[in-house]
């Protein structure tokens, strides 16, 4: 998705595109250990407006996403949508920023060459980067998962093990010494 920047209009555009799902997928399992697959090409809607030295780009992105869950291990459908506001700066020759990547010392920043600017991998990052390898919805007040409704606590806890939970090493291996000797 390449844009380019001397021909935007005062006004600015609007962008309103898709990103290829293969290609997201196949960036987002470079890393090892991964378990989350995009399930739905995100749908970006994007005003690209010039600003001096560059261009300001806002709107937003949205897609979803399957990832397991860190309690339950089964897998949760969730639906993303990020709010993006880039800054593209154009680099000088001279100049040793990074080339187009986002992740640089100023956060929001997109570096550039030429007239025109490569969007889909910054988008990719931005996407990539807003997610948790680890996946751990909040509680409800009843303790049970928000999303699969699993309370770890009640499931896996010994039933017959009424005994309050000990904070150190040493409680903790004093209790199961005296259940041991009342087991025999």
């Amino acid at each position: 998705m390449q844009i380019r920047i001397t021909d935007l209009p005062i006004e600015g555009r609007r962008i309103e595109d898709t990103l290829s799902l293969e290609s997201l997928n196949d960036r987002m399992n470079l890393g090892s250990g991964n378990d989350i697959l995009f399930l739905r090409e995100p749908e970006i809607d994007l005003f690209i407006k010039p600003a001096p030295g560059g261009a300001i780009i806002k709107g937003t992105i949205t897609t979803s996403y399957q990832q397991p869950c860190a309690r339950c291990l089964d897998n949760i459908d969730e639906k993303l949508t990020l709010d993006v506001e880039l800054v593209c700066k154009e680099e000088k020759e001279d100049d040793e920023s990074n080339g187009g990547s986002i992740a640089d010392d100023n956060a929001g920043v997109l570096h550039y060459k030429g007239d025109y600017i490569d969007l889909e991998e910054s988008i990719q990052e931005l996407l990539i980067l807003k997610l948790s390898p680890f996946k751990s919805p909040p509680k409800n007040d009843a303790g049970d998962c928000t999303l699969c409704g699993l309370n770890f606590e009640k499931e896996y806890s010994d039933p017959d093990d009424d005994a309050p939970a000990s904070s150190s090493m040493g409680s903790i291996l004093q209790d199961a010494l005296n259940k041991k000797k009342t087991q025999h």
